[in-house]
């Protein structure tokens, strides 16, 4: 009798697992079916518990925050195979972006790409010279240090088979939107507040050496009302000058990313890639600012990176250099 009952009881256990399984899905994998249905609560939930256990981050977020789920399929790898690079948005500044390849009608963990604040648009490219995919996303950040800055950032990512993960070939702030109060560190009760806007026309041109073009549209405001302790309105502020900026993101093989040119450090004698120079940001517009244009953001040969004068730098004889337009 006993043996019979522990018997019903297994059956029982069984059959709820198997109801649970119907119910809330199996999140130990991702199928094909949940991210043609990534729409659904119940399976943007079940995706999103994979993905944070995937990438070991379930302390960080809670999987109930879960907002949007956003899939785009391509080939990571360079191998012809089908993966899909998720999007998890749990509001509150943090979006998990992740890859995946499909093994069936389960797709596999690849790697993580990271945790941005706000994506506002993901996109897989093919890079000729590279035979896969490359993933762009465009994320909004918005800081309240110093500034009132919303900026949007055109970042880029690729596989690396060796290192097996994801490695950034681009990262730079296409649009620009900062207030600041120049009064902010005087005793005087006067506000001046200034605003910089930077919009950027991106255009890929693919091949044997992708480039990247870019055109700065940039302009300095400064507003009329010297009372206001915050952000004034929109129609106080007058242009005060503008500029256009031309700008060429060249892809190097050496470097593995997008750079727009190569320069030696006077300290060390080593290589290292240029990515950014601050006289070709919009705040070089404001005077304010001048004691920073002859800064530069640099990376070096361990990827890590660096802001640093230009004169701490040289040229290199033999490669290729800026061929954006001179300030």
């Amino acid at each position: 009798m006993k043996k019979k009952k522990a018997i019903i009881a297994v059956i029982f256990l069984i059959a709820v697992a198997a109801i649970a399984i119907k119910i809330f899905g199996n999140t130990q994998a991702i199928t094909q079916k949940d991210l043609d249905d990534s729409e659904n609560a119940i399976t943007m939930k079940n995706i999103s518990q994979v993905m944070l256990n995937d990438t070991e981050r379930t302390g960080e977020v809670k999987n109930d925050d879960i907002k949007s789920i956003t899939v785009k399929y391509g080939d990571i790898n360079g191998d012809s195979s089908v993966d899909a690079v998720i999007c998890a948005n749990y509001g509150k500044n943090y979006s998990l972006i992740a890859a995946y390849k499909k093994d069936g009608d389960v797709y596999t963990y690849i790697n993580e790409i990271g945790v941005f604040n706000d994506v506002l648009q993901m996109e897989l490219t093919e890079l000729d010279n590279l035979n896969r995919d490359v993933v762009f996303i465009q994320e909004r950040v918005n800081d309240k240090i110093g500034s009132y800055d919303e900026d949007i950032y055109l970042k880029g990512y690729a596989y690396d088979d060796n290192l097996k993960s994801f490695e950034e070939v681009l990262d730079y702030p296409i649009n620009v939107a900062s207030d600041w109060n120049v009064e902010w560190d005087d005793e005087s009760n006067k506000s001046s507040w200034h605003k910089i806007v930077q919009k950027t026309k991106a255009k890929l041109k693919n091949g044997k050496v992708p480039k990247i073009t870019m055109e700065h549209d940039q302009r300095l405001y400064v507003s009329s009302d010297i009372q206001a302790k915050d952000i004034p309105e929109n129609d106080t502020y007058k242009l005060q000058s503008k500029r256009t900026v031309e700008e060429e993101y060249v892809w190097s093989d050496k470097w593995n990313r997008f750079i727009l040119d190569e320069k030696v450090d006077k300290t060390n004698g080593k290589d290292v890639a240029a990515v950014l120079y601050w006289g070709r940001m919009p705040y070089a517009l404001d005077s304010k600012f001048a004691k920073y244009k002859d800064y530069v953001k640099i990376v070096r040969d361990d990827s890590s990176t660096s802001i640093v004068s230009t004169d701490m730098l040289s040229d290199v004889k033999n490669t290729f250099v800026y061929t954006g337009a001179d300030l």
